[in-house]
């Protein structure tokens, strides 16, 4: 009699699939998650440094605007 090739080939795939995502699952227990109040004091540091660089593009983008107009209107 002839084996069963395909029979066996899924097995291992089924199983490296499992031993996958179990691999996923104790890697994420071992990651050391932040507290809540850690995440909202970096969430306002990332906000702030945000806000901080939209002023300065806009000042930067103001004197480049008035710059041109200047210019511009001298012609």
């Amino acid at each position: 009699m002839a084996k069963d090739v395909t029979g066996t080939k899924q097995k291992k795939k089924g199983n490296r699939f499992t031993n996958w995502i179990k691999s996923i699952f104790t890697e994420l227990k071992k990651v050391t998650w932040p507290t809540f109040a850690t995440t909202v004091k970096q969430t306002l540091v990332v906000l702030g440094v945000t806000v901080a660089f939209l002023l300065v593009l806009i000042g930067i983008d103001a004197l480049l605007g008035l710059g041109h107009s200047v210019f511009i209107n001298n012609l």
